[in-house]
């Protein structure tokens, strides 16, 4: 079978969230893949810098501007035409340009651009273009929850046509207790954006160290994308609370070793990485009360509503807590990319009767 995908995301250097998704599940997928299979790595840079995934998964670019959108627009059907695969798969939730001329399968990670007010209106404009010209061409869709599947069909599309494949999530190796676990920390990961609830995590936190000075500090990681102004205001002056942007997997794997719990405070998502990640190790893990992470978490965390008074509660109270960690890294251990790889090839299978 012949497959393109959509895999501009894989390309990235500094991968955080659909980057690290795209790439190890193509990871994963090279390991499983039968070696008559051929797997086109569509990405709209004009050179693929991304991994080498092995020689049956080829990069093809379909740049023709600086510009994504207008890549899609103008050079991608072009692309498919001469690569007459059996599918084309949008590992991303929008990619498809207006009329596609190969059948689309789509896979959807969250429905937040549709509604959300914490994007620019070009961007979003763009996003609901794009998903608009998705949905129409798409013959199938891939949620990555039963939450997301949920909103799916809520928006307004038909359950049969929409399957679950959980993401996977690296089960991480505690490394050695170092200097930082002398100085405990409450740890925070993820991209610093309005519907991950940073702001309302430290204004939460300085809340609570009014109350008590003794908490462990606060350690938040990952890139800016749009709330790194406002943290880092907040914070100015408070030095039990640090930021950091972007850190590597090793360097990601030692903060989570050594903190003492994650907290995780999203207003929306449409599954969670760190959560599995936090509890394949067994550490303690808090997050919002929001259905995903009820559905992936339950019952090893512990849910509170996201809003600044009841996670200020959450910090002071958070030694009275107790958590399920040995059942929380079996249930860990099941999201795994291993996993998601082979249930993504069987579908490919049985989609191209191979």
């Amino acid at each position: 079978m012949k497959i393109a995908i959509e895999a501009s995301f894989a390309n990235e250097t500094k991968k955080t969230g659909l980057g690290v998704y795209t790439h190890k599940l193509l990871s994963a997928m090279a390991e499983q893949a039968d070696p008559g299979d051929t797997f086109f790595l569509l990405h709209s840079q004009k050179e693929w810098s991304g991994p080498d995934y092995g020689k049956n998964f080829i990069p093809v670019s379909y740049a023709c501007t600086g510009s994504q959108f207008f890549s899609i627009l103008f050079r991608l059907n072009n692309v498919l035409k001469k690569l007459n695969p059996d599918l084309f798969h949008i590992f991303c939730n929008a990619g498809s340009p207006p009329d596609c001329p190969v059948p689309t399968v789509t896979t959807v990670h969250d429905l937040f651009f549709l509604h959300t007010k914490d994007l620019p209106f070009k961007t979003k404009l763009i996003l609901k273009l794009l998903f608009r010209w998705t949905v129409r061409n798409s013959v199938h869709f891939i949620s990555n929850s039963e939450t997301t599947k949920r909103s799916l069909v809520d928006f307004g599309l038909p359950a049969e046509k929409i399957t679950t494949i959980y993401p996977g999530a690296d089960s991480l190796k505690s490394v050695p207790v170092t200097a930082e676990k002398r100085n405990p920390y409450f740890l925070c990961v993820g991209a610093l954006e309005q519907r991950k609830g940073q702001v309302m995590l430290v204004e939460a936190y300085q809340q609570a160290i009014q109350l008590n000075p003794d908490l462990p500090d606060l350690l938040l990681i990952g890139p800016d994308r749009g709330d790194g102004a406002k943290i880092r205001r907040l914070i100015e002056g408070c030095p039990k609370v640090r930021y950091l942007d972007y850190v590597t997997d090793q360097e990601l794997t030692m903060y989570y070793s050594n903190a003492s719990a994650l907290f995780f405070p999203s207003y929306q998502e449409g599954f969670g990485l760190p959560l599995i990640e936090a509890m394949s190790i067994g550490l303690p893990v808090v997050c919002s009360d929001i259905p995903v992470f009820r559905e992936i978490a339950d019952p090893c965390a512990v849910f509170v509503s996201p809003d600044p008074y009841s996670f200020c509660n959450a910090f002071l109270d958070f030694s009275s807590f107790r958590f399920p960690t040995g059942h929380a890294q079996k249930k860990a251990r099941s999201f795994t990319w291993e996993r998601s790889a082979a249930e993504l090839l069987q579908f490919y299978r049985e989609r191209v009767k191979v």
